[in-house]
């Protein structure tokens, strides 16, 4: 849908003035509610009892890291044809949102890598541990967007106000189990009474 609209965009030549920005804005933004929309799978269920969004977890994740990934090749390819001491200079001096933002898709990068059945099992428990990762690029991906703009934008603001709730969410959820979790592991059989 997200890929078919900005398809659209770019046929009817709706893109405005400078269309490779456009581009990579809208590229980034897919991304962005995509991975919002993965973090928000977890708290759907567990708060809204809507347990069919749990499948939609990995698709949404990976279409994230997948719209990511044409953002970042949108801009170093068309923005800045692949002059990456260009990039360094402008990362590293006057625009540290790019550093964010590649840390944001890098952190992304093993979540992609590992989001197979395959990995679940050879991984085990560390699976779970490994897929926490998705928060810190969430959070990243938040901060990326604020900063791109010289001003923070109300877009920006309900991304990171939307990042903000759905880890409080994880947080309460988490905060609720640690009593059961004590129990089970009190028990004598390894079970809650």
């Amino acid at each position: 849908m997200i890929a078919a609209y900005i398809g659209y965009r770019v046929l009817t030549g709706d893109l405005g003035a400078n269309p490779i920005t456009t581009i990579t804005h809208l590229t980034g933004r897919a991304a962005l509610i995509l991975l919002l929309l993965t973090l928000a799978t977890t708290p759907a269920r567990a708060y809204l009892g809507v347990g069919a969004v749990s499948g939609a977890r990995r698709p949404l994740g990976l279409y994230a890291f997948a719209f990511a990934v044409a953002h970042l090749l949108v801009f170093v390819a068309v923005d800045y044809g692949f002059d990456l001491d260009l990039i360094r200079a402008d990362g590293l001096a006057g625009k540290p949102y790019i550093l964010v933002g590649a840390a944001a898709l890098a952190v992304m990068v093993p979540l992609a890598l590992t989001s197979n059945k395959m990995s679940m099992r050879r991984l085990g428990r560390r699976w779970k541990r490994l897929h926490k990762l998705v928060y810190v690029s969430a959070v990243l991906a938040a901060v990326h967007y604020l900063w791109i703009g010289k001003v923070i934008t109300p877009p920006a603001t309900v991304a990171a106000f939307t990042v903000a709730t759905l880890l409080g969410l994880r947080a309460m959820m988490a905060w609720r189990r640690r009593p059961r979790a004590a129990a089970r592991a009190a028990a004598p059989n390894g079970r809650a009474a």
